[in-house]
């Protein structure tokens, strides 16, 4: 949540670090805002992470798109340079931006993320956060497939990795949909025991409606997963469709089922 202190508490860290640079994150609202207020004479780096904040949802989208058409290009004009995730945000949203961004997309550690030594068959993985704001990651789309998926392949089973808010209203989902035998919510996963989650699934599924370059599906890749997932975003620009995995039509059940 938005801190009404944050120009103070920021401008007490820069005179304590005296920093050589400061590099804040968008699109997200908030400290990068208030590192303009503060920055003085310290050069000014935004990395941009995302498109779009817009998650199909009237009241809070219009608050979205005040900021990002007002705001954010006066917020951008501040910075000496930009950083942008992926090409997607690069050519996209930071297009009209002043400076041109650097591309510089995330990445994962191969010597961590590892196949495993055998093919596990009919393992369905789904990693992401499950708090409401988080509903654009589309696993509601994804249980209404599986629910598809299960009058034709009966033993597949979908496990899903993440916590959250809005983790209730997936359950009820679940037992609504009579799948409950065929999915499993395993909680918030990381080091090894996420390593093991991709190691005994068959595909991961990012049934996105609003994603830009997710870091799931290069963890994905570097497990030996193939990946399904939405044609939208930066997603495109990670799978070679029909090789490494294959683009679905977003917000799509019947498409992400087949």
């Amino acid at each position: 949540r938005f801190g009404v202190s944050w120009p103070i508490n920021l401008r007490e860290i820069i005179a304590d670090e005296q920093p050589d640079i400061i590099n804040a994150h968008l699109p997200v609202p908030g400290m990068a805002d208030a590192a303009v207020l503060v920055s003085s004479s310290v050069p000014l780096i935004f990395t941009y992470h995302a498109g779009t904040m817009a998650k199909g949802e009237l009241i809070p989208d219009m608050a979205v798109r005040l900021y990002e058409r007002l705001i954010r290009p006066r917020v951008l004009c501040r910075a000496q340079g930009l950083i942008a995730t992926s090409e997607f945000v690069g050519s996209g949203t930071l297009k009209k931006a002043r400076h041109s961004p650097k591309i510089i997309t995330p990445g994962v550690d191969p010597d961590v993320f590892t196949p495993a030594m055998s093919i596990v068959r009919n393992a369905v993985l789904f990693v992401g956060g499950l708090n409401r704001s988080d509903r654009h990651k589309g696993l509601d789309t994804l249980l209404i497939a599986m629910k598809e998926i299960l009058a034709k392949s009966p033993f597949v089973h979908l496990e899903v990795v993440g916590s959250g808010d809005h983790i209730e209203s997936y359950r009820d989902q679940v037992r609504d949909l009579g799948i409950s035998d065929m999915v499993s919510f395993s909680g918030h996963l990381s080091g090894t025991d996420l390593v093991r989650a991709y190691q005994r699934s068959t595909v991961l599924a990012v049934p996105s409606r609003n994603d830009n370059f997710p870091t799931v599906v290069l963890e994905a890749m570097a497990s030996g997963l193939p990946v399904v997932a939405s044609a939208i975003g930066g997603l495109p620009s990670l799978i070679d469709a029909n090789k490494t995995g294959y683009l679905v039509k977003a917000n799509d059940p019947s498409s992400l089922a087949l």
